[in-house]
């Protein structure tokens, strides 16, 4: 019977140390996993930072060149009007004159 006995505490002390080494395994396993996934998420929120930049530098980029085309063409329309009125100023001041004197 004692024999028994001590064979039922042999195996109990036995599980309870396969308990232990298996707890201690999934908290390794864990921690692991938790480690995995942390660098997953840092290097995905690099990559999206990265690819953010990508996206304002290049909508800066295209912005700046809208503007610029903008500024030209309204450069240009305004280089117009002054070398026409240059041309024709004198035609203008008398038509004014003209209204102004009839009225």
């Amino acid at each position: 019977m004692d024999s028994i006995i001590k064979r039922l505490a042999e195996i109990e002390e036995t599980a309870e140390a396969i308990v232990e080494n298996a707890e201690k395994q999934k908290f390794e396993e864990e921690r692991k996993i938790q480690a995995q996934r942390d660098e997953f998420d840092r290097k995905l929120n690099e990559e999206v930072k990265q690819q953010l930049e990508t996206i304002r530098a290049e909508g800066s980029k295209k912005m700046e060149q809208v503007l610029g085309e903008e500024r030209k063409k309204h450069r240009d329309t305004i280089d117009n009007l002054e070398a026409e009125f240059a041309q024709h100023h004198t035609e203008y001041a008398k038509a004014i004159l003209k209204q102004i004197l009839e009225v």
